[in-house]
């Protein structure tokens, strides 16, 4: 009865570290130990008191046994369920990159389409017509065989007049200013800018004045200038504040305003909000949202600087 005890507690023993079910050996090791309990209860013994002792020594090694076995199974079921809680969680967000991915897809094709699209009016509206009446000029003194002042300086007001389109089409497409002087003074170039067109109160300050890599720079451009934008479409608000500042081994750019603000829970799959996510991540950066409705909306995004990754900003840099 000893051994097919003990050869029962070791299947048990084996069994709970597998955390597999019960095989079919752990049973048969169950039925030679009741055959066994059967034939030593079926046996003659002098002595009563040490055969009971004996069945409550193995009915209680059997217990301990089966409640391992349970509080096994138990572990093992919460296991698979916290298991399938993070699954889920993996795939729901995994579902909603993917949403934002095809967002901003399309976001990026309407953009581009909105640029051609400006590109091909400003070539036939402004160009167009700016060559035309050139031409006109000086057809006009080629018939007439003769100088004639004021068709000049016609001509020459409408080339100046086009070279300053040219570079407002260039800077549509890259502010030049950004490779030039950098981040801080372009962020104040976009905050004069914004005021002068919209009229609003922009606060701007900086505590920065080193250059960082083109492509966190130009990331960080994009992400104020969409910022902005939202501003003066949907916001309504009246004041503007831009900080820029370096503390702590990060550098933080902040845009709020004091607008309407918004339901975060119903507008956070914005367009704007994701084109700004994703510029974010692709300078290695941290974006964060807050607003409530009537509170305005504060933006801030955060870049993490190493040592030596950030030069001071070159007091006579190029096209300066």
């Amino acid at each position: 009865m000893r051994l097919e005890a003990d050869a029962f507690i070791a299947e048990g023993r084996e069994t709970l570290v597998s955390q597999r079910p019960p095989a079919q050996r752990f049973y048969e090791r169950h039925q030679n130990l009741l055959a066994a309990l059967a034939e030593l209860t079926g046996s003659s013994f002098t002595s009563s008191g040490a055969l009971s002792a004996e069945r409550e020594r193995l009915s209680s090694r059997i217990h301990y046994s089966l409640w391992l076995l349970s509080a096994a199974l138990a572990v093992a079921a919460g296991g698979a369920l916290l298991t399938v809680s993070t699954v889920n969680r993996m795939f729901r967000r995994l579902r909603w990159q993917a949403g934002e991915l095809a967002r901003l897809s399309s976001r990026t094709i309407s953009d581009q389409e909105d640029t051609a699209r400006r590109l091909s009016r400003e070539m036939h509206d402004h160009f167009g017509q700016t060559l035309s009446a050139i031409e006109a000029n000086l057809v006009a003194m080629q018939h007439a065989r003769a100088y004639h002042p004021g068709r000049i300086e016609d001509c020459l007001g409408l080339v100046k007049d086009a070279v300053e389109n040219v570079r407002e089409v260039s800077q549509l497409l890259r502010p030049s200013i950004l490779d030039d002087f950098g981040l801080e003074m372009s962020l104040r170039w976009l905050a004069d800018g914004f005021a002068d067109r919209t009229g609003k109160t922009v606060k701007y300050s900086c505590a920065f004045t080193g250059r960082l890599d083109g492509a966190v720079e130009t990331q960080l451009f994009r992400i104020t200038q969409e910022a902005l934008t939202n501003v003066a479409r949907h916001a309504d608000a009246t004041e503007v504040q831009i900080e820029l500042a370096a503390d702590a081994g990060r550098l933080t750019l902040s845009i709020c305003d004091n607008g309407k603000g918004m339901d975060l829970e119903r507008v956070r799959q914005g367009s704007g909000l994701v084109g700004m996510r994703a510029r974010a991540r692709a300078a290695g950066a941290g974006l964060a949202v807050s607003s409530r409705p009537g509170e305005g909306v504060s933006i801030r995004v955060q870049v993490p600087m190493r040592d030596g990754e950030y030069a001071a900003q070159d007091p006579h840099p190029v096209g300066r």
